[in-house]
């Protein structure tokens, strides 16, 4: 698929030694450039072959996130994890927040993933009204209640950094993550790389 990426915001490649790390970048309105600047720090530190994929919807505009699904972001799990196996020997997975909870099922599902590490994933949310939105969603009425964006504020200071990413993203989003977190509990006694 060719994407026009806003720039910075492209995947990234750094070739180095035959142990790799795939990079997963977050969904909260973040691109790969929120990870950047660690891949190179990793490379330059470990000489480890770095592979940091945009997330379909993620590097373009928010619109492109509209249709995304859990299954779209796996498979770009999957598909690196399958580049840095090619060339690398052993291959580690690191996740930011929604990209940790794609590299936590990433493991559960492939068992040539060396090691993994997450932060900031969600393994739950504390809203007794998240049952129910499977129901208001399927209700016209109800539906309409629930914004279709939700707006992603973006401290100054991170703008000033250079920051790339979206300043909205559609509120579906948040269903996806749900999806993820229930199927993640039920595969998690998979998962047999170190964490």
């Amino acid at each position: 698929m060719n994407r026009d990426f806003i720039p910075g915001a492209e995947p990234l490649l750094i070739d180095g030694n035959e142990k790799g790390c795939l990079l997963l970048h977050g969904g909260g309105g973040g691109t790969a450039w929120d990870l950047k600047e660690f891949a190179y720090v990793l490379h330059s530190k470990t000489g480890m072959t770095v592979w940091l994929p945009a997330l379909t919807g993620f590097g373009t505009k928010p619109e492109d996130l509209y249709g995304v699904t859990l299954d779209d972001w796996l498979q770009d799990a999957q598909s690196g994890l399958d580049k840095l196996l090619e060339r690398c020997e052993r291959v580690f997975v690191v996740g930011h927040s929604a990209g940790g909870l794609i590299a936590l099922l990433l493991a559960s599902e492939r068992e040539e993933v060396g090691a993994l590490v997450t932060w900031a994933a969600p393994l739950g949310v504390r809203n007794r009204l998240l049952p129910l939105l499977p129901v208001i969603n399927k209700i016209p009425i109800l539906r309409r209640a629930i914004p279709e964006r939700y707006s992603t504020p973006v401290p100054n200071w991170l703008r000033e950094m250079g920051w790339v990413g979206y300043d909205w993203i559609p509120t579906s989003i948040g269903f996806i993550m749900r999806d993820a977190m229930k199927r993640l509990k039920k595969a998690l006694g998979r998962i047999a790389c170190p964490v």
